[in-house]
């Protein structure tokens, strides 16, 4: 699914105050300082070199991951977590509709493409929530979170890890001020308005050049 920024903020953070622990993780027991990552899409060889590589410097107590043939039934994807020792952590939530309220839950949100990514729609969903974003410098996840959150390079899991645990370390204070940022950054640079107007002003430059 995909939701703009505007009404993932919205259905996420307008009703932040109704997101308990309950509501959202129903089958995770409360563990009030527990850390929430929530991955979407089915990993790749590259994103399981991350699990596995980064998961014992990774600060997380809680990895999600959803989307179509995220579930235990998908026996290569449960080998790897086994293999990372880390199933007792991990929960395989399958294709959801309720995207914006799993997102506005959230502590952080990442992106550790490897290579063929373009406009990370999931990083600008994320701060748009104002959740801040731990990103791989590929396609254009590093001009889209910007000075709001972390960009390390592609293919090291242990770089990702030590920024996830940077940022989830942080103070309250401080994460919540990275999520104002990345939610400020997506409305002044990436809002539909300013997208259009920017699509607008290149067709006028091309045809002022071709007639």
């Amino acid at each position: 699914m995909e939701h703009s920024p505007r009404n993932l903020w919205r259905s996420g953070r307008q009703s932040q105050q109704s997101l308990s622990h309950e509501s959202v993780w129903p089958f995770v027991p409360l563990v009030t300082d527990a850390d929430h990552l929530l991955f979407g899409g089915l990993p790749t060889s590259a994103h399981r070199l991350r699990l596995c590589g980064g998961a014992d410097d990774c600060h997380p107590q809680w990895f999600r991951s959803c989307g179509f043939g995220i579930t235990w039934d998908n026996a290569e994807l449960a080998g790897w977590i086994a293999a990372a020792g880390i199933r007792s952590r991990c929960h395989l939530l399958g294709r959801r509709n309720d995207v914006p309220r799993l997102t506005a839950a959230l502590d952080l949100a990442s992106s550790s493409s490897s290579h063929g990514e373009g406009f990370s729609n999931v990083i600008g969903e994320a701060m748009a929530c104002g959740v801040p974003c731990v990103v791989t410098d590929v396609g254009d996840s590093a001009r889209i979170v910007g000075e709001t959150g972390g960009v390390v390079p592609p293919k090291d899991p242990h770089a990702l890890a030590r920024n996830w645990q940077t940022l989830l370390e942080s103070s309250p204070e401080n994460k919540e001020q990275l999520g104002r940022a990345a939610r400020r950054r997506i409305e002044e640079h990436f809002n539909l308005p300013a997208i259009v107007a920017q699509y607008e002003k290149l067709y006028e430059e091309i045809a002022a050049h071709t007639t």
